[in-house]
């Protein structure tokens, strides 16, 4: 494009030349001291362009020369760079297919002319880690938060991953905290500090970060709600190891979307039947049942001590019209008709439950009622031996619910996704 302009300008001088000189080839004197030199138009003015053109050319050469060794520096930085970046992404490539030693050789190596020495320091620590070497791990990571201050959080958070990681719980806290005072609203330093605490058992702690995770989206909103339910769960359950009373003020603070919470209601109620408060939880389950039915809350219906057995029973065979091919709401009749001394309408309702759904307590709870209640020891051990079988081919067992230390555990939270 430049070449295009020149030679257009060129025309153009050219052209204006021939205009001017059209009526005369002009004439140019010179004088200078002794010397005197005489020319026509025309030689002079392809002269001057010679001698402009030299001085042009001569410029850019001594120009050029001045400038060559930074331009050297740059293209040897440049090519310096290149090479870091190569080495950078074999050694990630190495850190992802599990080559720990080639992965932490490339990325150290790649780091000193790397654009982003943190990527690499933050890799070789991963691999060091992998290797078992928490001393380099530590000096990788130390490197890796000293490359920049302003983005330091990244090295950080990787380190009090690792310690997470090694359960190293005490070096993890103040790791966070650190981080916490200096980006306060950053939401993985959130997520960790929520999964230590987990972790360790602090449940208050964790409760304090819920809405602060709510607010930066730390975590997916299934998960910060299993989160929420798990941490009142615990909370409940320490509470029970101290008092009823603890036990009321733990719920009262509890949110009261939560108080619907089927998880919740279960442990809540566990715990009024384990503490002598079981018309209590034989209150919360029956309404909870009313509004949304669950084979957990049905199941744990049979086991609290009521206030009157005989109403308990009633409420709970009102739900057959609804649910006649309810198995664990037979087992639970059968069990309330235990309470009432009906053994014989007990085993009808256990035999009820088995011809729906065959399980090894319920084949127990025959068993016993036959054995222990009416004498009947060959069909009690054909319950029992029917029950043991079963049990061999079944892998998760439901446990019981009473009210001596309880035994019947919900399945766990999924708290936090590592990260």
């Amino acid at each position: 494009m430049k070449i295009l302009i020149y030679i257009a300008i060129a025309l153009a001088a050219a052209a204006g030349a021939t205009w001017i000189l059209s009526d005369g080839p002009g004439y140019v004197r010179i004088d200078v001291h002794s010397w005197v030199i005489e020319t026509s138009f025309a030689v002079f003015s392809v002269l001057v362009v010679i001698l402009f053109i030299t001085c042009y050319f001569l410029l850019r050469l001594i120009s050029g020369t001045l400038r060559a060794p930074k331009k050297i520096s740059q293209w040897n930085k440049t090519r310096k760079t290149k090479k870091s970046q190569k080495k950078t992404t074999e050694g990630l490539i190495a850190l992802t297919e599990g080559q720990w030693s080639k992965a932490e050789k490339l990325l150290t190596t790649g780091a000193r002319n790397s654009e982003t020495p943190q990527l690499n320091y933050l890799g070789a620590a991963q691999a060091a880690e992998a290797k078992g070497l928490p001393s380099r791990r530590e000096s990788y990571l130390g490197k890796a938060q000293s490359c920049d201050a302003n983005r330091g959080a990244a090295a950080g958070i990787a380190q009090a991953e690792q310690q997470l990681k090694q359960k190293e719980y005490e070096p993890a806290l103040t790791t966070l905290l650190e981080l916490q005072k200096s980006s306060p609203k950053h939401p993985q330093i959130l997520k960790l500090l929520a999964m230590l605490y987990v972790e360790t058992g602090q449940w208050g702690n964790a409760l304090a970060l819920v809405p602060q995770l709510r607010k930066r989206e730390s975590l997916a909103p299934n998960e910060l709600v299993a989160l929420e339910i798990d941490i009142w769960h615990h909370l409940l359950e320490n509470a029970a190891h101290q008092d009823l009373r603890k036990l009321h003020e733990i719920w009262n603070q509890m949110p009261s979307r939560l108080h619907q919470q089927e998880d919740l209601v279960f442990a809540y109620t566990h715990r009024l039947n384990a503490l002598d408060s079981g018309h209590e939880a034989e209150t919360l389950l029956r309404k909870s049942l009313r509004k949304h039915w669950s084979e957990s809350l049905i199941y744990a219906y049979g086991f609290v001590e009521g206030a009157t057995p005989e109403k308990q029973l009633k409420y709970a065979e009102s739900w057959l019209s609804k649910h006649p091919d309810d198995a664990t709401l037979f087992l639970t009749l059968g069990r309330l008709c235990l309470k009432t001394k009906s053994p014989e309408q007990a085993l009808k309702y256990f035999h009820s439950s088995l011809k729906v759904d065959e399980r090894p307590e319920t084949y127990q709870e025959a068993g016993n009622l036959l054995l222990q209640q009416m004498g009947k020891n060959s069909e009690a051990l054909e319950c029992f031996r029917k029950g043991l079988a079963l049990t061999i081919r079944t892998i998760a067992q439901p446990g019981v619910f009473t009210k001596a230390e309880p035994v019947l555990q919900k399945p766990s939270q999924v708290l936090l996704p590592q990260a």
